[in-house]
């Protein structure tokens, strides 16, 4: 999961942005177009689901060469629900599977649940979320996180940062959680001033390598102002305060520790009808944390969060930056990352759709007195093409590419170095939406 840390400014410019009306929870902005297999509820007292069954062959497993080809079967299935509710909306959307490996790939279950409640009275707006998640990987971008879902068209849900891409690890089974809340005050119909907090906890229960990821905590808070421009133009700036800690047999007893503080300057711009840019910049330093010191001395660099998201009837699209330093993602103990991701999906002939994603991370360790060196470079790339044979059903078929190389020490033994390809066909099962009626 990207760092709540480099990104929550991006969330506070979309939760102030809400303003003097009222806006649906987040999982429901990211809904595709209607000829997709399935979609995330658009319209309010509606219920989606699918069913999922694939087989998928790829080479590389975890990085490794000349290892052969494996295959695995994936069953899976998504729903997500969208409240009747216009002024306290609440959504919910559960991935899960199970995927059955061959004798050399391993297979397990996974699962996430994201829930996201609004509260709006007449000068304050609210918004509570909760998203944990049990994945067997560094998740890819979809909505399940896992190649062979027949879910690439379909852009993760995340309740308190930016999409983005984070190190990638081997087979390596970790639990993740992350709470968080913001409230915005609203001065006037144009000024409004929004306090955020957030926690997310990450713990790891297994890898085949034989060398679990590093267990890490992360606390957040601050508050951001923001004013409306026009009707097109916001501008605002805030303070952010994270605290990091992670804990590990190899790095002794205790945990260990560093704080990060950052302050930006955003704006967000509606370009035209369906397109819409969010992005700010600002200074971020780590210092060492009271629990055991990480970092060496201070550290200063810039944090940049940006996205642009295109949305029309027919097309769907969004690409989004985030700089800035995060807690390592399990693999090391805080790094300063780059990360891209891109998402789209694009129905023609009323009965196909097409989807793709492409992300790129760089991330190089914070300098410490604990670990040596490291630095590493990832992407990952998608494309889904789905046909309607007769609705509820369709059939897909799918791409995904991972590629990491690292340099220096790998201090969880979990960093995925070298090169994974899957191809993937499949069948889905998604009837129209379910509504809710009085």
């Amino acid at each position: 999961m990207a760092s709540v840390s480099s990104s929550v400014f991006f969330t506070l410019c979309v939760a102030a942005s809400c303003g003097s009306g009222y806006c649906q929870a987040n999982p429901a902005a990211t809904a595709p177009d209607p000829y997709s297999a399935f979609a995330l509820p658009s319209v309010g007292g509606s219920l989606r689901y699918s069913l999922t069954a694939s087989e998928t062959v790829l080479t590389g497993y975890n990085g490794t060469t000349g290892g052969g080809a494996n295959a695995y079967t994936n069953f899976s299935g998504n729903v997500a629900y969208l409240s009747r509710s216009q002024r306290h909306p609440f959504s919910a959307v559960y991935s899960a599977g199970y995927l059955i490996g061959n004798s050399t790939f391993p297979s397990y279950g996974y699962q996430a649940l994201s829930l996201s409640q609004e509260l709006h009275t007449r000068n304050w707006d609210f918004i509570v979320g909760d998203s944990v998640s049990y994945l067997p990987q560094t998740p890819i971008g979809s909505l399940s996180g896992i190649p062979g879902s027949g879910d690439l068209s379909i852009p993760a849900v995340q309740l308190n940062t930016t999409p983005g891409l984070d190190i990638l690890t081997t087979y390596a089974t970790r639990v993740s959680n992350a709470a968080s809340g913001t409230a915005t005050r609203r001065f006037t119909p144009s000024t409004s001033i929004s306090f955020n907090g957030a926690d997310f906890i990450q713990r790891y229960t297994g890898s085949s390598t034989g060398f679990q990821g590093i267990d890490n905590d992360q606390q957040t808070g601050g508050a951001t102002l923001q004013h409306r421009v026009d009707e097109l133009t916001s501008i605002g700036g805030g303070y952010q305060f994270t605290n990091s800690s992670f804990n590990a047999s190899y790095l002794g007893p205790g945990t260990f520790g560093f704080q990060t503080h950052s302050a930006q300057l955003f704006i967000t711009r509606q370009l035209s009808r369906n397109l819409n840019l969010v992005a700010g910049a600002g200074p971020q330093w780590a210092v060492s944390g009271s629990n055991g010191g990480v970092t060496n001395g201070t550290s200063l660099s810039v944090a940049v969060n940006a996205a642009l998201t295109y949305q029309a009837k027919r097309f769907g699209s969004s690409i989004s930056y985030v700089r800035g330093i995060n807690n390592g993602n399990g693999v090391t103990i805080g790094a300063r990352q780059d990360s891209v991701i891109a998402n789209i999906t694009r129905p023609f002939a009323r009965i196909y759709n097409v989807g793709g994603i492409v992300g790129f991370n760089h991330s190089q360790q914070l300098s410490n007195s604990l670990l040596p060196a490291y630095s590493s470079s990832g992407v990952i790339a998608g494309a889904q093409i789905s046909a309607q044979v007769r609705q509820p059903l369709s059939v897909f078929a799918s791409y995904t590419l991972q590629r990491q190389l690292f340099d220096g020490y790998s201090p969880a033994g979990i960093a995925f170095n070298g090169l994974t390809q899957y191809a993937t066909f499949g069948v889905t099962y998604s009837p129209k939406a379910l509504f809710h009626r009085n």
